[in-house]
């Protein structure tokens, strides 16, 4: 038979095997380490908690590949939480950590670029997209839609000269018709907008002269086609946007006549054809009106 000490003694194994029993039932049900918690959190939607976790993580972790796992779920905890400032702060440390990563700083570049927007910092925006073209492998179409994209900032920043080079080279790599038409499009606006209205029509010209659109223009719109092709649809738009920035800018030159051709035709292809019809009748009451494709 046991003593007391033997008896206490026994009730101290007892205690400590019931303890490590716990311990080893704990492991199994929760999460190993901060990581491991931060996604526990974040599948809870506690983004707050995965916040805290990742940045506490982020200071001991040194494998590349669970760095990258944790930077990219901190992001994701601060986007899902509203917190652009802190977001900014998460992507530009990663920009700095992978920036001899292609694949991966080409993933940074754009989330950042688009926060960068979201937030109305254009310069911040325009810098961190001219990087990404500095970077990233993208295809003829991506870099033709991404300089024309800049040139848009340019030109609503009324920073004219960089707009045009931004569109000129949008039309250097565009690879569809609708590109093409659009860089030409934005240029022709771009020169409006200086009042260099004899380089904005000669530019139009070119718009209606591409061969897709003048064959539209010669056929006219069909009836009854049944679905069609969003490309077309978008090429078909923009020929309503340039016959009538092109009526427009002829009414100001007093060229009335060929005003109100681009006005009837407009009526065909501009996506709310009551707009062209409404400056169609206006011209023709010869009311002074303010042109609906309006210089900044």
């Amino acid at each position: 038979m046991f003593g007391c000490s033997g008896l206490r003694l026994l009730c101290r194994l007892l205690v400590v095997s019931s303890f490590f029993g716990c311990l080893a039932a704990c492991d199994r049900t929760y999460p190993s380490n901060d990581f491991e918690a931060a996604k526990e959190a974040a599948r809870e939607l506690d983004w707050a908690q995965s916040a805290r976790l990742l940045q506490r993580y982020l200071r001991d972790e040194m494998d590349e590949t669970r760095r990258w796992e944790a930077w990219t779920l901190l992001a994701l905890s601060h986007e899902r939480m509203g917190e652009r400032s802190w977001l900014v702060e998460t992507l530009e440390n990663m920009r700095h950590e992978f920036e001899n990563n292609p694949e991966q700083l080409k993933w940074v570049l754009h989330e950042l670029g688009t926060t960068y927007e979201a937030m109305r910092l254009w310069d911040e925006a325009s810098e961190t997209w001219l990087q990404l073209l500095d970077v990233a492998e993208l295809s003829d179409h991506d870099a033709a839609r991404l300089y024309e994209h800049m040139g848009l900032y340019y030109q609503r920043g009324q920073k004219f000269d960089m707009a045009e080079d931004m569109f000129g080279m949008g039309l250097e790599h565009a690879d569809t018709v609708a590109l093409k038409v659009s860089c030409r499009y934005q240029i022709a606006y771009t020169y409006y907008l200086q009042d260099r209205r004899e380089e904005a029509l000669a530019m139009l010209d070119e718009v209606l002269a591409v061969p897709e659109l003048a064959e539209r223009l010669k056929e006219g719109r069909p009836e009854g086609a049944g679905t069609v092709r969003a490309d077309v649809v978008q090429e078909s738009e923009l020929l309503g946007q340039a016959l009538l920035l092109k009526g427009d800018i002829l009414e100001t030159l007093e060229k009335r006549k060929e005003a109100l051709a681009c006005f009837e035709l407009a009526k065909t292809w501009y996506p709310s054809p009551e707009v062209a019809q409404r400056r169609e009748e206006l011209l023709l009451k010869k009311k002074k009106v303010t042109p609906v494709i309006q210089r900044k």
